[in-house]
This record gives C-alpha cells, sequence and structure tokens, in this order.
C-alpha cells in the first residue's frame, strides 16, 4: 500500500537528500530516531532502523566536519568519498 503511493509521486527527492545537497542539517532524530523511541517504549526490537540511524549519524556528522560538501563518486564497484579518501564497498 505504501510503495503503491510512492510509485504515484513519481521521480522525486526525499527532504533529508534535499537537506544534503544544500548543507543543511539532516533531520535525523526527527525522522528515524522517532521510530526508534517508539520502538524502546513498545519494547520493538528497531534493529534495521538502529543500523540506518547510525550510518546517518555519520554522515551528518561529516558533513560537519567538511562544512555541509561531500562529493561521492562511484569507482569500479566502490564508492570513494574524495575528501578524505574513505573506500566503501557496495552491497547490491
Amino acid at each position: 500500500m505504501v510503495m503503491a503511493g510512492a510509485e504515484k509521486v513519481g521521480k522525486h527527492k526525499t527532504s533529508m537528500l534535499q537537506d544534503i545537497e544544500i548543507g543543511r542539517a539532516i533531520e535525523i532524530d526527527a525522522l528515524v530516531g522517532a521510530v526508534i523511541e517508539l520502538g524502546r517504549l513498545t519494547q520493538t526490537p528497531t534493529p534495521h532502523i538502529d543500523s540506518v540511524y547510525a550510518c546517518v549519524k555519520l554522515l551528518a556528522k561529516t558533513l560537519g566536519e567538511e562544512n555541509g560538501k561531500l562529493k561521492i563518486e562511484k569507482i569500479k564497484g566502490v564508492i570513494l568519498k574524495t575528501q578524505t579518501h574513505t573506500r566503501l564497498p557496495i552491497h547490491r
């Protein structure tokens, strides 16, 4: 049901991606942190959301250190973050 609604919207950029592209602070706590908090309150494990939250918090920290600028290039199955030359494998 959610996916069908998303398909009707068509190609678009999420507000979080738009924030990242213009160097604005990411609304991670409002968007993902709230889901984690609800999971804790209802004693529902949220391991996947916890992982997403940790990754986005790291992204926000990195963006802060790079003054909101982050260039990512795809190179032969590897993502290279050019400012610090950190190589991350692409999982498909």
